[in-house]
């Protein structure tokens, strides 16, 4: 006889979906066999949306940090800039510069952009190297042999 089916918590299927925990991760968390959750089409349904807004909410990021950001300075009623200790702004939320390696990410992933080199010729590809135009060097620490005159001293 099968055992009686252990309730599924949505609530913490979507908590640790929004994570990226894996439905491996989820299933231990939760106590069940993987293969439950595998069969469940609303927990399913409820790990790949909340699995989108987390590959979502990571986009958003990656977009921030690769644009960065100005500073956000305290204003009063009016607007002004408000002003702390030693007369400087105070400061909400810190700037930041663009982020050129996320750019480059981004670029790549998403844009199909690559570190490639193009080796060629006037425009043109090289052809490759054939047999006769390689010389492979003899190996190290090795002499040629040949045949040497007795009557021909050796030159040192």
């Amino acid at each position: 006889m099968a055992a009686p089916k252990k309730p599924i918590d949505l609530d913490k299927v979507k908590e640790y979906a929004e994570i990226a925990c894996t439905l491996k991760e989820i299933a231990s968390f939760l106590g069940v066999n993987e293969r439950t959750l595998f069969r469940s089409p609303e927990v399913m349904a409820v790990y790949h949306a909340s699995l989108d807004e987390f590959n979502r909410s990571l986009r958003r990021l990656q977009w921030a940090t690769a644009q960065g950001n100005d500073t956000e300075f305290l204003r009063d009623a009016k607007g002004e800039i408000v002003r702390g200790e030693k007369n400087r702004a105070v400061i909400l939320k810190p700037g930041s510069a663009p982020n050129e390696k996320m750019q480059e990410f981004l670029g790549k992933n998403y844009l199909g952009q690559a570190d490639k080199t193009d080796i060629t010729s006037g425009g043109e590809k090289l052809k490759p190297w054939t047999k006769t135009q390689l010389q492979i060097p003899a190996a190290p620490n090795t002499v040629p042999t040949q045949e040497l005159d007795p009557a021909t001293p050796e030159k040192n």
